[in-house]
């Protein structure tokens, strides 16, 4: 998520981030043939981390958020969005 959520706002790969997944990944493989429930509790929480972690001030939440619900400048002006929200 992180490699590619960087390549989408730098438009370059960033190849460290790939090789350190891969490294997490043996590692917490080897974490899990110790004790499974372990492994799954870290693998959650790295999962939670990369999905909010900012990259140049996005994360994978904010961009995925940002293809769903434009930014209010594209819908109109802001007291429109407000009275959306306080409707809902």
């Amino acid at each position: 998520m992180t490699f590619v959520n960087e390549w989408y706002w730098t438009k370059k790969p960033n190849w460290h981030v790939l090789v350190a997944t891969a490294l997490g990944a043996a590692v917490f493989d080897g974490i899990s043939h110790v004790s499974s429930k372990a492994g799954t509790g870290l693998a959650i929480m790295v999962l939670i981390v990369a999905a909010t972690h900012k990259v140049h001030g996005h994360s994978v939440v904010d961009t995925v958020n940002s293809w769903f619900n434009p930014s209010p400048s594209a819908r109109g002006s802001s007291k429109t969005q407000r009275r959306h929200l306080s409707v809902a």
